[in-house]
């Protein structure tokens, strides 16, 4: 072939094959008896397996994205804090919350952060004076319950995606392989049994690949197969 088919492009290109198999099949299996039903279902299959892991993966990289921005956010948090420790140390305030603080949000024990967050809100509210006589800024209190919120509600988000099971398998090439094998069967096929009839350009898949993309420039959806 003198095109090639993006990773992007199987499921929308098995969609359109699987609905003009699933109007042909019985025109198709008179001449090619093991493309019947049996064969249309495992297409089928194998084409909802891809749209499956492609959900996974894009839950995936929503999860990298949060985590990240929760882990930067964090070691953000933490030379704030360094700061802070000092200056309640100075004040001759006991400064082991910090400590602690410090510790969860460089080991990611975002929850117990957040709760610590809340407690040393209070504690520096209530020495507020002294501490910032040493250096602290009087809206840090105001930064911290900002933090406080931000970091709870990525790590909610973080578990969400966690738990939507994206998991990424190793047989994610052969799946995409397996269905362009099914693909060009049909396509090859069927060609064949529509020869010089208007149903034959709908199984050339460098057309169908064309007018995908030309779709998807002009900002529309992939086009549905012609009605008979």
């Amino acid at each position: 072939m003198s095109f090639s088919i993006k990773i992007e492009e199987y499921t929308p290109l098995g969609d359109i094959i699987l609905a003009n198999f699933n109007r042909d099949v019985d025109a198709i299996k008179a001449r090619y008896p093991k493309l019947n039903e049996t064969f249309k279902e495992s297409f089928s299959t194998k084409l909802e397996a891809i749209k499956i892991q492609e959900k996974k993966y894009v839950i995936t990289q929503q999860q990298i994205a949060i985590t990240k921005s929760l882990y930067e956010e964090s070691d953000v948090l933490v030379q704030e804090l360094i700061f802070l420790k000092d200056y309640i140390k100075d004040a001759g305030l006991d400064n082991t919350l910090v400590t602690a603080l410090i510790h969860d949000l460089r080991s990611h024990n975002i929850e117990g952060a957040v709760d610590k967050i809340q407690t040393l809100k209070q504690y520096i509210q209530a020495n507020q004076t002294p501490i910032e006589e040493e250096g602290m800024a009087t809206t840090f209190p105001d930064a911290l319950a900002a933090h406080k919120d931000s970091l709870a509600k990525k790590n909610k988000d973080q578990k969400i995606t966690m738990d939507s099971g994206a998991v990424l398998t190793g047989n994610n090439n052969s799946q995409y392989t397996n269905l362009y094998n099914d693909i060009i069967k049909i396509a090859d096929k069927a060609k064949k049994v529509f020869k010089n009839t208007p149903f034959e350009d709908q199984y050339v898949i460098s057309k169908i690949i064309k007018s995908m993309r030309s779709s998807k420039k002009a900002g529309g959806t992939n086009p549905p197969p012609p009605a008979p």
